[in-house]
């Protein structure tokens, strides 16, 4: 009788799952349909789509090319009307991006966005593809389809972000870390030449004495940025730092950090910064005292970094991938998947139509990060097995 009681909720489970994942695949069509970018594309007339954070990359290398600050406003730029260090999207990765999107300057910015945007496609269904690989109960409907339906994968295809890239860097290290620990510390050190704040999941390595994945990471990465300095002198790096400084800590729903809570919430730029130092201070310090396992201490970098960035923008959640795969169901989990679900500019309105919900709402993709936070603490020291995960 238990047997038979089982079965039918059993059935039940699976059908909902899979009513779930339609009704997710529906959305993302919707959103891919309904995108500035795509719309513009089915409406037949690419050459006006616009270009995005796309346009900034792209100008900040064609700036390098004629011997001028890449990091400066150019009139690709991303909102260029606003001024630098007042609105305009500038190129903010370091110098290495110039270097990587030099040769996309050799096609005219239409086709080039084009093509990126076809290839962001590509390179995040290969994540999904790997992770599906790498752990067989990744692989149902919902661990397929739910990634096409988040906010932070839309943000990147929408803008032309990077992110989609880098983010399967990441995720091909992340596999890689015990059978091939150089390779994976080479694919750190380059994603750390290119975001910074990256930095943090190598400097955890080698704290908690997991050297050799660190090291090559440490090295691999400097390597990596000095190619910059022997193509455009090492002038580049004191423009890159200048562009930097004149940035603040954004308030925007966007900004998935705990610095972009606090500022959303009224607390100023210092509290918000001294946020992100004890953050980073207290993952340094668990790390080097506890010294968790190579597996735990790589889950804790990626999440912990993202949140302790100034500017963690939610299309970085696509490096959140792995995490996702590794986490068996739980309600904080779904509930996490949820938020982390809601469309930017519809969450901004809501945001700022009204205080209340400001402080609430307005606060989903920084909470979808702290609920997976509090998952991953749950899970052991070894790292999950490929047959059980």
């Amino acid at each position: 009788m238990a047997l038979n009681a089982v079965l039918p909720r059993a059935r039940l489970g699976r059908w909902l799952r899979l009513a779930v994942a339609c009704a997710l695949a529906a959305y993302a069509t919707g959103l891919l349909i309904g995108g500035p970018f795509t719309s513009r594309l089915l409406s037949g007339s690419p050459d006006g789509a616009p270009l995005g954070d796309f346009g900034s990359f792209y100008a900040s290398a064609q700036a390098a090319a004629r011997g001028l600050d890449p990091f400066d406003v150019y009139p690709l730029t991303m909102d260029a009307d606003l001024g630098r260090g007042t609105g305009a999207a500038v190129n903010l990765n370091a110098p290495l991006s110039v270097l990587v999107f030099q040769p996309l300057t050799l096609l005219d910015p239409a086709v080039a966005r084009l093509g990126w945007f076809v290839a962001t496609i590509i390179a995040y269904a290969a994540i999904v593809g790997l992770l599906g690989i790498a752990y067989p109960l990744s692989r149902g409907p919902l661990h397929v389809i739910w990634p096409f339906a988040m906010a932070g994968f839309w943000e990147t295809v929408s803008l032309g972000q990077v992110y989609a890239f880098l983010a399967l860097l990441s995720t091909l290290a992340w596999l890689l870390l015990r059978r091939r620990p150089v390779l994976a510390g080479m694919l750190i050190g380059f994603v750390a030449a290119f975001k910074p704040n990256f930095f943090v999941w190598p400097v955890l390595l080698v704290l908690a004495g997991q050297r050799r994945v660190g090291v090559t990471a440490l090295i691999a990465s400097v390597s990596f940025g000095l190619l910059p300095v022997v193509s455009y002198g090492p002038r580049v790096y004191g423009q890159w730092l200048t562009a930097i400084r004149l940035e603040q800590v954004n308030g925007q729903v966007a900004n998935a950090s705990i610095a972009g809570l606090l500022v959303r919430l009224g607390q100023p730029q210092w509290l918000a910064l001294f946020a992100c130092t004890v953050t980073l201070v207290g993952l340094s310090l668990w790390a080097w005292l506890r010294r968790p396992s190579l597996w735990k201490n790589s889950t804790a970098a990626l999440l912990g970094l993202l949140l302790a960035s100034p500017i963690g923008w939610v299309g970085y959640t696509v490096f959140l991938l792995p995490l996702f795969a590794v986490v068996r169901g739980s309600l904080a989990l779904v509930v996490a998947a949820g938020l982390l679900c809601i469309p930017r500019l519809v969450l901004q309105q809501w945001a700022d139509a009204e205080p209340t919900v400001r402080m609430t709402i307005g606060a989903a993709y920084t909470v979808g990060w702290l609920l997976l936070g509090y998952e991953l603490r749950h899970l052991g020291q070894s790292e999950p097995s490929t047959d059980t995960t």
